[in-house]
């Protein structure tokens, strides 16, 4: 914890020190006079506060700066006071437990070591990973969709580690139980002044680390990390601490990864993975402390070895670090995955960086376009925050598909060597993208040549934190190949072999020409001429119809690639923008 250099936050602890005190605080109270009902709100803000991470933020990060600390431990004392409520013998779940139980468990279930040994649950719920869409108000609920309060799980949440760019303090409060949970939030502050002051009023049980910015920049990432009794559950969602990313006013959705990693058996039998050790080198980063880092080993990461971790640290990079940060490292993780591929493939950057368009780029000779669609919801009304890049292999593309995947073995950032992990011959068929990032520089890093030394160096000015998911059992997948190769590319196939034989066909026939024959009448010269332009606009129809026929193949392609795995948020095939048409821009001035 930056600034403190006790009570270090672990991962993989297994008693609560804030617990214990409550416990020992609720026995010397037991044989008081019983205290009337106090009010169990959740202390916060007087007003709720959304605030910004990043240059510009205009005030405190968070509004928890506004909060009563003396005020709030009074009444999280009076709270641990309660033991008995006057409706009979019936005890409330939020009752101190009696004198003899010692160790965290429900009040009404009294067992002992040895029972709680075996009814430890060993299911966990996403142990390979998923990827959901925020539920949004209004709505249909369907099973790709998530609440908060599903990925919270406040009744059993221990530890939570916490990043974002916006934040509602007092809408965040409402979805932990600050009894039972220690949070960890990775802030921005603008000064040291502020700093200290943020550290100073924050109430019990939540701690502040401040990431270096070295410049001006965002803290972008939304990075959780939450532990649980038996498990620790990363989450990487493309949404903010705000009510409204995540649901709550049926205006926005946003895409959220998250795995569930049980409890190592034997800490001492840990093996990295790729993920497990970006990640570590990403948490090193931000100054959370090494304890914390090292408890990664509490938990068993063998699942992750379809993932790759990306993110990027604002400052300049040089030499190894190119390949670990920013699209560098994305690189380095697709390549990782057994995905690189020289073949063509089609990419998807989903809602990327929109917010800040402006009339003068779009309106550049230079600015492609031609590549962007038109980015409609496929829940109606709906707007999207999602970052997300999807890429999978075109028709033409099929080595993606076919070659076998291999991993090098992973290094830790302050070890030796990872045991190698074993070689998939699984078939992949395209990877997804889930984090943070826009598509931007200050999201994924501008490479240019150091003036002192020559060589390259990457400049960023975010903290951002996503995930690589490889598709490899996408539903259906057994029959994707063989339906492109025979049904779905047979229409363009055919198409395209009819253009290339009835041109070929005129140009034998001699019925188009660039110059007339000598010693041919203007008339007949006239009648070629008019032949060929007859069939020039034919073949520019079928080409036509050939590329919107090829484009809704490759569409039918990536859904059957991600069907199943992925939630595609917008409809497909995007829409082309018409001439004189524009997107949304960030300013009107151009």
């Amino acid at each position: 914890m930056a600034g403190s250099r006790e009570d270090p936050v672990e991962l993989g602890s297994d008693m609560d020190e804030d617990e214990a005190l409550r416990y020992a605080i609720a026995l010397s109270l037991q044989e008081q006079e019983e205290q009337g009902d106090q009010s169990s709100q959740i202390p916060s803000a007087s007003t709720s506060t959304s605030h910004r991470n990043g240059t510009g933020s205009g005030g405190a990060s968070l509004g928890l700066l506004s909060l009563d600390r003396k005020k709030m431990e009074e009444e999280r004392l009076q709270r641990l006071a309660k033991r008995r409520r006057s409706l009979g013998d019936e005890r409330s779940v939020d009752e101190v437990p009696p004198a003899k139980r010692m160790t965290p468990s429900e009040p009404s279930r009294p067992v002992t070591a040895t029972a709680t040994a075996h009814v430890l649950p060993s299911f966990v719920p996403y142990p390979k990973g998923a990827i959901k869409r925020t539920w949004a108000k209004g709505y249909p609920w369907t099973s790709d969709d998530i609440k908060i309060e599903e990925v919270f799980q406040k009744d059993k949440l221990e530890l939570a580690l916490l990043s974002s760019y916006q934040w509602d303090d007092e809408w965040l409060m409402s979805k932990i139980d600050p009894r039972k949970t220690k949070l960890l939030l990775l802030a921005f502050a603008d000064s040291e002044a502020q700093k200290s002051e943020m550290l100073s009023n924050a109430p019990p049980g939540i701690k502040f680390v401040f990431p270096a910015m070295n410049g001006p920049g965002a803290m972008h990432s939304k990075l959780q990390l939450l532990k649980y009794p038996d498990y620790l559950r990363v989450v990487v969602p493309t949404a903010n601490l705000v009510p409204y990313d995540w649901g709550e006013t049926g205006v926005m959705e946003n895409m959220v990864f998250l795995i569930d990693l049980p409890r190592a058996k034997d800490p001492a039998t840990y093996r990295q993975t790729a993920f497990s050790t970006e990640l570590g080198r990403f948490l090193s980063a931000t100054g959370v402390g090494e304890g914390m880092v090292s408890s990664l080993a509490n938990y068993d990461f063998s699942q992750t070895k379809h993932l790759g971790f990306v993110y990027t640290i604002p400052g300049g990079h040089q030499g190894d670090s190119l390949k670990r940060i920013g699209y560098g490292g994305l690189g380095t993780t697709v390549a990782a995955l057994g995905l690189a591929t020289d073949e063509p493939i089609e990419v998807d950057f989903v809602a990327a960086g929109t917010i800040c368009v402006q009339p003068k780029w779009w309106r550049s000779p230079t600015f492609p376009t031609e590549l962007v669609r038109d980015c409609v919801n496929t829940r109606d009304g709906l707007l999207m925050h999602s970052k997300m890049i999807m890429v999978s292999q075109t028709q033409a593309g099929s080595q993606l598909q076919t070659r076998p995947q291999t991993r090098p073995e992973p290094r830790h950032h302050n070890s030796g060597p990872a045991a190698a992990e074993p070689k998939t011959e699984e078939m992949s068929l395209g990877w997804v993208y889930i984090g943070s990032a826009n598509l931007s520089e200050s999201a994924w890093g501008r490479i240019v040549k150091d003036r002192a030394t020559g060589q390259p160096k990457m400049s960023c000015r975010n903290w951002e934190s996503g995930v690589v998911v490889r598709i490899s059992n996408p539903k259906n997948s057994s029959t994707v190949s063989a339906s492109f190769s025979t049904s779905a590319g047979a229409s363009s196939s055919t198409k395209v072999k009819a253009a290339e034989g009835q041109a070929r066909s005129s140009v034998r026939a001699g019925k188009i020409s660039a110059e007339p024959d000598k010693g041919c009448d203007t008339s007949q010269h006239n009648h070629h001429h008019y032949q060929m332009q007859k069939q020039n606009q034919k073949q520019k129809q079928e080409e036509r119809l050939t590329d919107t026929d090829a484009h809704t193949d490759s569409d039918m392609m990536s859904r059957a690639v991600f069907e199943g795995t992925v939630p595609i948020p917008m409809r497909r095939p995007g829409r082309r923008y018409r001439e004189g048409e524009e997107p949304w821009f960030h300013s009107v001035q151009g």
